[in-house]
């Protein structure tokens, strides 16, 4: 994330005011102390012009802390709704926001 943003040369600020969210939240998902929730995740892709999968695997700690977020939310679900639920999670990530 933190690089994405470096090379579209957005400050932390401007990131934040993009998003509808405090610059000390920004620092916070920088610094991998917090993550974003998904919409925050889908509008930081499409802001930064980066698939999901990119903007995840770029931090290796905050790609982890996603998965077992995920892992946990998933289980939340239904039995009979998990599959759909993963297969969707599975296109969110290897389907990129940009299509260009």
């Amino acid at each position: 994330m933190r690089t994405a943003a470096r090379a579209k040369r957005i400050r932390y600020h401007e990131l934040a005011d993009m998003l509808g969210v405090t610059t000390g939240a920004v620092g916070h998902w920088m610094s991998g102390r917090r993550e974003p929730n998904l919409e925050h995740l889908m509008q930081l892709c499409r802001t930064l012009e980066i698939d999901l999968h990119a903007l995840l695997s770029e931090d290796p700690v905050f790609s982890d802390v996603i998965e077992i977020r995920a892992a946990h939310l998933i289980k939340q679900i239904p039995k009979e709704q998990q599959a759909a639920a993963l297969r969707m999670l599975e296109a969110l990530i290897t389907t990129p926001t940009n299509p260009d």
